[in-house]
């Protein structure tokens, strides 16, 4: 085989390749209409309020970390990233399959802010924060 009929090959194996790719990309595309679109749209509705409230968490996480209470700020964050995620996802795709995965961030996120607005209450009296007038040394 010489160099000429190598490139002639390559250039007739690359116009197949090229030819199955782009029916592929039209099974997989991303264009409105489309299955993976629909998905993709629903998926980031559900999944959208999470990320608000993963916000204030994290918020809420840090500020106990600046109190140098590890513990609160430790326990509040395994709950979120571990304990309420799983949870959230193995209870939300159980009832509502797809769209449960899809919910799962909010609800977890959800569920560890009202955990979050009870730290804050509970150890408002400690840090001395919430209260109006001077804070006595």
């Amino acid at each position: 085989m010489n160099k000429c009929e190598w490139t002639e090959y390559n250039i007739e194996e690359s116009e197949k390749y090229l030819e199955k790719l782009n029916q592929c990309q039209q099974i997989i595309s991303f264009e409105e209409g489309s299955n993976l679109y629909d998905i993709g749209i629903r998926a980031l509705i559900l999944s959208l309020p999470g990320i608000a409230l993963q916000g204030i968490n994290v918020y809420v996480q840090s500020l106990f970390t600046a109190f140098s209470d590890a513990l609160v700020s430790g326990i509040l964050s395994a709950l979120n990233t571990f304990v309420f995620m799983v949870a959230a996802e193995l209870i939300m795709a159980y009832l509502f399959g797809e769209d449960g995965l899809f919910a799962a961030q909010s609800v977890a996120e959800a569920v560890t802010l009202i955990f979050s607005v009870f730290c804050i209450i509970h150890f408002r009296d400690k840090y001395g924060y919430g209260r109006s007038g001077r804070i006595s040394a």
